[in-house]
């Protein structure tokens, strides 16, 4: 009766070697990958407080060439804190019968740094709340702020006059000076923005 030995296989040496070879380069690009990744991330957070700050910068743009005189909502600047009456978007009123969830209408913006926080806050106000003096929603714009000062240009019979306080009409001019921290480093952004009423 014949025996039939069963075959062994086995790994030769080369196969061994070569497979070693493969997965330490695939680690080798793997890590790499990962790790240039990571220098990509780092190099890109610099500017996330920058675009913080523009975006910022954009969104008063926006309100203040939207801006009107409105007596019942006056105009209320320092060097701190700046709020005037615009066109504000809002919540839809469910009794109104307005199908669209929001709405344009007159309103109250204010702009502030929070001190605490280091934030720089947006504070909106519908119609019958900016009366009240009572504010709709608050939103963060921009993080890591150290100062946010604001000044207001007026034509006079002297030229352009520039004060630190807001009077009870609309400036032509505002700046907008915010200084602010990318990671540990300070800088400085200034803007000063047309106010087309106010021309």
């Amino acid at each position: 009766m014949q025996k039939f030995r069963k075959k062994q296989t086995a790994f030769t040496m080369p196969e061994v070697l070569i497979v070693v070879a493969l997965f330490a380069t695939l680690s080798i690009a793997i890590y790499q990958a990962f790790a240039n990744g990571l220098k990509i991330w780092d190099y890109g957070e610099k500017f996330f407080g920058e675009e913080d700050v523009v975006i910022f910068l954009e969104k008063i743009e926006d309100d203040l060439h939207n801006a009107f005189f409105y007596s019942l909502i006056p105009i209320e600047g320092s060097a701190k804190a700046l709020e005037f009456a615009t066109r504000v978007v809002v919540p839809t009123d469910p009794e109104s019968g307005i199908r669209s969830p929001y709405v344009n209408q007159i309103g109250k913006v204010r702009y502030s740094l929070n001190k605490r926080t280091q934030q720089i806050e947006r504070q909106v106000f519908n119609y019958g709340l900016a009366v009240k003096g009572k504010f709709l929603k608050k939103q963060v714009l921009a993080k890591n702020i150290r100062t946010l000062r604001f000044s207001y240009f007026y034509l006079t019979d002297q030229g352009l006059t520039q004060e630190e306080e807001a009077e009870t009409i609309i400036p032509c001019q505002v700046a907008v000076d915010v200084e602010y921290f990318v990671g540990d480093e300070l800088r400085k952004m200034v803007k000063l923005i047309n106010v087309p009423i106010g021309l």
